[in-house]
């Protein structure tokens, strides 16, 4: 399994704090391990079966995620309190 980040352009680096892949051959398990960050994210997984898109919200604790199979995913990690901003809404 294969993560990168990407930082973004200086046009969004007081919204986004990175841009981000997980891709790789997870075979019959792997446990991926996502620690807090006070972030959130849209997420997009692209499976055999098609394409499957989240918003994960900020945690105060961490939590393991069980891929198997193929996998390629990326998504988008907004600075704390900035997804809000963008949808010009204070909580969902």
């Amino acid at each position: 399994m294969i993560y990168q980040e990407t930082n973004p352009t200086a046009k969004f680096k007081d919204i986004i704090r990175c841009y981000w892949a997980l891709s790789g051959d997870a075979g019959d398990g792997v446990d991926y391990i996502v620690t807090p960050d006070c972030c959130m994210d849209i997420i997009f997984n692209f499976t055999d079966e098609g394409v499957k898109g989240r918003i994960a919200g900020a945690c105060d604790g961490y939590y393991r995620i069980m891929h198997t199979g193929r996998v390629f995913m990326v998504g988008v990690r907004f600075l704390p309190g900035a997804f809000f901003q963008i949808i010009q809404n204070p909580c969902l």
